[in-house]
């Protein structure tokens, strides 16, 4: 593991049990076991370290597909599989996201997620009410948010194939919103 890699790692252990602004660079490097400079020639600041952290998370998750692997259907188990075992393989950084959200821009990932897949497919069903639509696919992504924090706070136990047939199972359903 490479310093960057030991620092972005600490960085979402300790945002997992600690608010961002009560997080300092010392505190990071002690945890991660390297030294300020080393640090800083990675990082200007925490705020650098955030937006690196956000991109290394998704590139890991990217990376955990095969090459040219073009996503289709996000709710189906070719997407959900990998996503549930990258989380188990990463728990901390999930948990550093939901506690974090607005640091790492949740919002607009939500909104791009909802425009470019969601919404589409809604309207692909016949669907035609947007408002209708958002309402359910919020309240959709939160029933989604929190049976993956239970199944984290409970150490992954169940297989993540399982997790994902849960999902795919009751995934949206056009017929509400119309």
């Amino acid at each position: 593991m490479t310093a960057k890699d030991k620092i972005i790692n600490s960085f979402f252990n300790l945002l997992s049990i600690k608010e961002f602004n009560d997080i300092s660079i010392s505190e990071i490097c002690n945890v991660a076991e390297v030294h300020r400079t080393t640090f800083y020639a990675y990082y200007n600041n925490l705020y650098e370290l955030l937006l690196d952290a956000k991109d290394y998370a998704n590139n890991i998750f990217k990376n955990s597909f095969k090459p040219n692997t073009e996503i289709k259907e996000y709710l189906s188990y070719d997407v959900l599989v990998p996503y549930f075992n990258f989380l188990k393989q990463y728990p901390n950084l999930f948990k550093a996201y939901l506690k974090n959200s607005n640091m790492f821009n949740a919002k607009d990932d939500f909104d791009k997620i909802y425009k470019t897949y969601f919404l589409t497919k809604a309207h692909e069903y016949g669907a035609k009410d947007d408002k209708t639509i958002e309402r359910i696919v919020k309240f959709y992504m939160a029933g989604m948010e929190t049976l993956i924090i239970d199944w984290l706070d409970e150490g992954c136990k169940d297989d993540p194939k399982d997790i994902a047939k849960i999902i795919v199972g009751i995934r949206y359903n056009n017929e509400i919103a119309k």
